[in-house]
């Protein structure tokens, strides 16, 4: 949940910011045109403006991805701390499977391995699943 909340967190960021720099380039072409000064100080303005939100954007695609690595590491510890809790007695209370069941659905949107899946395929085929 924290991942999702994260991601339009970083979309609304960038279009904001997107937004203001439109705005602001709109208001300084107009006011430069209205002078008549030449296009290709614009340009070069606009060429640095555009290679500074590129490099903006590599950098939020690089946290983003950082981001959702942490994100799968987290949700794999947290399975694994769980699958070693109950796993000497093979039984797990049926609130603890549908918190696991939820992490586990959110790690493989994050692109978990089959690790996991191992451990998620044992939890379900050999453990009991005890109610109350």
């Amino acid at each position: 949940m924290m991942y999702w909340i994260q991601q339009l967190a970083l979309v609304v960021s960038f279009l904001i910011s997107l937004g203001t720099l439109l705005a602001t380039l709109r208001n300084h072409a107009a006011q430069r045109i209205r002078k008549k000064d030449s296009i290709s100080g614009e340009l070069k303005l606009l060429r640095t403006l555009l290679q500074l939100h590129t490099k903006e954007e590599e950098a939020r695609k690089k946290e983003l991805v950082l981001r959702r690595e942490v994100d799968c590491c987290v949700l794999r510890d947290l399975i694994t701390e769980i699958y070693y809790r109950y796993a000497k007695e093979k039984k797990i209370p049926v609130y603890v499977m549908q918190d696991l069941s939820s992490l586990y659905s959110l790690y493989r949107k994050c692109g978990g391995n089959s690790y996991v899946q191992g451990l998620m395929r044992e939890i379900r085929e050999e453990w009991e699943v005890e109610c109350g």
